[in-house]
């Protein structure tokens, strides 16, 4: 869950298929498959280190909506 959300801010939300995520996750994650560590390629798509502030903030807007 961790890292899909982090994965999934970087794509639009209102239009999974604009911009360059799409691309980016094909060429990092998809086509290198098992011949890259997941860790590695996750990084390469993010630009840094995973990390659980996309998970925090999902969980903020989905159990804490705004009145």
């Amino acid at each position: 869950m961790v890292i899909a959300e982090d994965f999934f801010e970087q794509f639009n939300s209102g239009n999974l298929l604009a911009g360059d995520a799409p691309l980016r996750y094909r060429r990092t994650v998809l086509e290198p498959g098992g011949s890259v560590i997941g860790e590695r390629s996750g990084e390469e798509l993010l630009g840094r280190p995973q990390s659980m502030g996309a998970l925090q903030r999902w969980m903020a807007a989905e159990f804490n909506p705004a009145p």
